[in-house]
């Protein structure tokens, strides 16, 4: 007899007593699938079967003789309350958490029934319990489940066998554009793209033949809008508890942003490894973690002979290991607060056959998706010649503006570019007032100043034109004689 079945048949009607041989023959408690027990009014219980022993976790000899209300499964108030109902006849169905003898939590339905005697009093009760744990566990990770499902980012689909939509979350809604009410009880080809029904169609029968394990792929999916979306799909087989299968679930995650990443990485990587320039990146702990094409040109190692070694036993001259290890150090210390912080400067770096280059130097921070600083990169490129090229044209500067001699530059147009102080000193203007004018400023040929022909037989460019022509020297007060 089971609880629902007891609650029919035992409990008082009209308040009947329930006779002596109905009793006798019905509170037989070893016949009773549920766990029962008899107990005075005091709350001294009385009798139990052996699925209530199994409860207690205890001999039926050390429950019986015990009071059932001592043993705190209500709390006093609750046990006034339902002895008062029980003593007038009422039976009561509760549910109530239990600790067992050896101090195991129970949840427990239960059914209580009023026992009359003759003359119409309460004289006892019998206790019917059901142990609902499982149950409630199962119901509360179910909602837990649910809960997970409906809040997720991921487009959550559960299929029937024949491929019906049965569930369709929030997530799919926010993905694929058609609301719940639009998609369940709708074929699952109401996202798959007309061009891959088929396949699409296919696939899926082939993959509910095979749920035993966990499925994976790639596809994309049809939106509500009419657009297509890449989605990376996980399929796994619902089951009920004897292991039949009942569908299919499905978890769609946008692959949008991760192809568009993939994209960008793979167009970056392009770069760096076709770059000129050596690309180096470097952990927070300064070790070498990537080394572009650009940087075995430049400094002569493989990406092989360097990865995890410092860069300063690598291509730090000795004399500069120091005051390198401490920019490092200052560096990353900057640019972890700071996004657009970088460092550029120009040092000198050994080459692995020694040789020491001249480079300019760029140090940034690589960030991971979150923000957090995992590394530095570091961009060299060479300078040797633009370096060399700087002191040449400096040296040249300096014997041009120490001449006696006028020198002067012109441009192809015969407009005067550079005046040094020889000249100013000759021809009496300063160079601010020299610089773009005309060839004629300062020559009297008068081939030279013919404006028709700035470029003709005075000189050739490139070629030298010696001339023996009368300076045209600014006269006036101040003027040099």
């Amino acid at each position: 007899m089971s609880i629902e079945q007891a609650e029919k048949s035992l409990a008082p009607s009209h308040g009947q007593a329930l006779s002596a041989g109905m009793q006798e023959f019905r509170l037989n408690l070893e016949l009773l699938p549920e766990a029962a027990m008899i107990y005075a009014i005091d709350g001294t219980i009385l009798s139990v079967n052996s699925i209530t022993a199994r409860i207690f976790e205890a001999d039926a000899s050390e429950i019986i003789g015990k009071n059932l209300f001592s043993m705190g499964a209500l709390k006093a108030e609750q046990a006034r309350a339902a002895l008062a109902r029980l003593m007038r006849g009422e039976a009561i169905r509760f549910q109530v958490d239990f600790t067992s003898l050896k101090g195991h939590q129970h949840r427990l339905e239960v059914l209580h029934v009023p026992m009359f005697t003759a003359t119409g009093e309460v004289e006892r009760v019998l206790g019917f319990a059901r142990d609902i744990t499982q149950a409630k566990r199962t119901e509360g990770e179910r909602a837990l489940l649910a809960a997970i499902v409906e809040s997720s980012e991921d487009a959550i689909v559960s299929l029937s066998t024949d491929l019906t939509i049965l569930s369709w979350n929030r997530g799919a809604e926010k993905l694929l554009g058609f609301s719940a009410d639009e998609a369940i009880g709708q074929p699952v080809t109401l996202y798959i793209p007309p061009d891959l029904r088929a396949y699409g169609m296919n696939l899926l029968r082939e993959m509910m033949q095979h749920l035993d394990r966990v499925q994976s792929l790639e596809v994309p999916c049809l939106r509500k809008d009419g657009t297509s979306v890449d989605v990376w799909t996980v399929c796994f087989g619902i089951r009920d508890s004897s292991g039949r299968l009942l569908g299919m679930s499905a978890i769609h995650r946008d692959l949008t942003a991760r192809k568009q990443a993939e994209r960008e990485q793979a167009l970056l990587a392009a770069l760096v490894k076709s770059s000129d320039d050596a690309i180096i990146s470097l952990s927070t702990d300064f070790r070498i973690t990537s080394w572009n094409q650009g940087a075995q040109r430049l400094l002569g190692y493989k990406e092989q002979e360097v990865l995890g070694r410092s860069p300063l036993d690598v291509y730090v001259p000795p004399q500069d290991r120091a005051q390198a290890q401490a920019m490092m150090a200052e560096d990353l210390a900057t640019i972890k607060p700071d996004s657009d912080a970088m460092r550029a400067l120009e040092v000198v770096v050994r080459k692995k056959d020694g040789t020491p280059i001249e480079v300019s130097l760029v140090a940034c921070a690589i960030r991971d998706a979150g923000g957090k600083v995992i590394g530095m990169s570091t961009i060299l490129r060479d300078v040797t010649e633009r370096r060399r090229a700087e002191r040449e044209m400096a040296a040249l500067a300096t014997v041009v503006n120490s001449s006696h001699d006028a020198i002067i530059g012109f441009s192809r147009e015969i407009k005067i570019t550079s005046w040094n102080p020889a000249a100013e000193n000759i021809y009496g203007y300063p160079a601010r007032e020299a610089i773009g004018r005309g060839f004629n400023l300062s020559f009297h040929h008068r081939s030279c100043r013919a404006r028709s022909r700035p470029t003709g037989a005075c000189w050739k460019p490139g070629s030298p034109y010696p001339s023996s022509s009368a300076r045209s020297a600014r006269t006036g007060p101040g003027s040099p004689p």
